[in-house]
């Protein structure tokens, strides 16, 4: 019976033998790794470049070695955005480096010198641009440039002097309009002389620069005394 009961005892340790290695293979990794290499605009390699590899469970930072290259093992698997920065150069990020088990992702980058700036240079007009009793803007065209305008001889309509100044539109027939204003809202005046249609509110005669030595925008809004003008006058 002791004969039989260790022949009994050695098949179950073989068995047990048998089961432990039918376990099957080893498991597979769980991490993988991303690298890459970092240049300039011409190729050549920028070492001790901060490469940062962020995901929603891990950052980890290293630098590039004296060839540009970089590399990040042992990462778990997961999504990462990668950044590179150094001093003197523009960062660049990289979104969406997806991990997998066993994988290794090549993510290479150059980097473009970041502009210097050199000074702050403050410049100042003298006076100032908003004055507090000025409500209006005043735009002079002399002779000279009334010729560059309209060529010479002079176009006898004045309207494409005043459609070339800052702020002048024209409506479909060619009247100018001030900042978005109405025909209407335009004042005229002639040599001091008050020249604004009391009913339609535009000009009585055409506006002809024949003889005429200079020209005159002002914008912004008037009282009766400049034909109750809204826009400019």
């Amino acid at each position: 019976m002791i004969r039989t009961a260790s022949r009994a005892l050695l098949a179950i340790v073989a068995a047990g033998i048998v089961i432990f290695n039918g376990a099957g293979p080893s498991a597979a990794g769980t991490t993988g790794s991303i690298h890459g290499y970092v240049t300039d605009p011409q190729g050549h390699a920028l070492a001790a470049v901060q490469v940062s590899a962020v995901a929603p469970r891990l950052r980890t930072t290293t630098l590039t070695d004296s060839s540009g290259f970089y590399a990040f093992a042992g990462l778990p698997v997961d999504t990462y955005l990668v950044t590179f920065s150094r001093p003197g150069f523009l960062t660049r990020a990289v979104t969406g480096i997806t991990v997998l088990q066993d994988q290794n992702v090549t993510v290479s980058a150059q980097l473009s010198a970041e502009i210097k700036t050199l000074g702050h240079v403050t410049v100042r007009g003298a006076s100032q641009l908003v004055q507090p009793t000025v409500t209006a803007d005043t735009y002079a065209v002399n002779q000279q440039a009334l010729q560059n305008i309209n060529g010479t001889p002079q176009d006898p309509n004045g309207f494409q002097a005043l459609n070339s100044l800052p702020g002048v539109t024209t409506d479909n027939f060619g009247y100018p309009i001030i900042r978005a204003g109405q025909e209407n809202d335009v004042g005229y005046e002639y040599e001091g002389v008050n020249n604004t249609d009391p009913v339609t509110g535009q000009f009585l005669n055409a506006v002809s620069l024949n003889g005429v030595r200079s020209i005159q925008l002002s914008t912004g809004g008037y009282d009766v005394s400049s034909g109750n003008t809204n826009s400019t006058r």
